[in-house]
């Protein structure tokens, strides 16, 4: 269950079926309470904020919110370890390096 939830939040970003998708999804959970316009994508009027401006696939830099691209990285981790998807490996790769690491646009806020 673990893995298919994982591969479903990695897979969904970039999509650009993905707010019809999501949406529909709210709308059954929510029975039509939560309007689209409440749903996060385009949030700041960027979907780079929850990496979602295009597939994990194509990235080639890390941007956003922080915490959210930790979070999609690891995701990202767990897939390459259970099954070896080399795309997905590839993606993981051009993001390591001090490089990378110090110097991508996050959103980094502190309470």
């Amino acid at each position: 269950m673990s893995y298919t939830l994982a591969t479903f939040f990695v897979e969904v970003r970039g999509n650009p079926q993905a707010k019809a998708q999501m949406y529909g999804g709210w709308t059954a959970l929510t029975k039509g309470f939560i309007e689209f316009d409440a749903l996060p994508f385009g949030l700041y009027g960027r979907d780079t904020y929850m990496q979602a401006h295009v597939p994990v696939k194509q990235q080639d830099t890390i941007e956003g919110h922080a915490v959210r691209a930790a979070y999609l990285y690891a995701s990202v981790a767990d897939i390459v370890k259970l099954t070896d998807d080399a795309e997905y490996a590839q993606a993981l790769e051009q993001y390591s390096g001090p490089s990378q690491a110090a110097e991508f646009p996050l959103f980094l806020l502190s309470a």
